[in-house]
């Protein structure tokens, strides 16, 4: 009831990415090379927020279990707001400090270092909010037993939203 969806869901969201990490490779190896750059730092800064999400789920279904409701409210409204403002630190540091972080993978090229800084301009910054905000929600929804509402969620932003969007950019 909840590995399969949940198994759907991260396979979904990773091929995904695996035909952007595409569309990408067309443009050049500077931008391949910045992307893989840009794709590890997101990802490293993504981490508290799968935490937080993790915890959503783990205190959702024990509250659920335990039928205290409220309980499951708190946790959900709690485990957003921590999300975001963690999320929001992480992501104004990443851009403030954009360039020394890619520098730390050592790039080969002026051109991987400016195309890296415009992927975290762009994949590190309002959009870590708003994957925070449905991250937390999948948690919450995973937790009360619902992973195919999760499911549900990861195919319309991967597949009706993600992908498009890359395209058309």
């Amino acid at each position: 009831k909840v590995g399969l969806p949940t198994a759907i869901q991260m396979i979904v969201v990773n091929i995904s990415y695996l035909f952007i990490a595409g569309m990408l490779n067309e443009f050049g190896v500077s931008v391949a090379a910045a992307s893989g750059i840009g794709l590890k730092v997101n990802t490293f800064a993504g981490m508290p927020c799968w935490a937080i999400g993790q915890a959503v789920t783990a205190i959702a279904g024990q509250n659920i279990g335990a039928n205290h409701l409220e309980r499951v409210q708190r946790t959900t409204k709690a485990g957003l707001y921590l999300n975001l403002l963690v999320t929001s630190i992480l992501a104004i540091l990443v851009q403030i400090w954009a360039e020394p972080i890619l520098l730390l993978f050592d790039p080969a090229n002026a051109e991987v270092i400016a195309a890296g800084v415009l992927y975290l301009r762009i994949c590190c910054g309002i959009n870590s909010l708003i994957y925070a905000t449905m991250y937390t929600f999948d948690s919450f929804s995973i937790g009360i037993g619902s992973a195919n509402l999760a499911m549900i969620n990861a195919f319309l932003d991967a597949v009706i939203v993600r992908l498009p969007v890359s395209w058309l950019l």
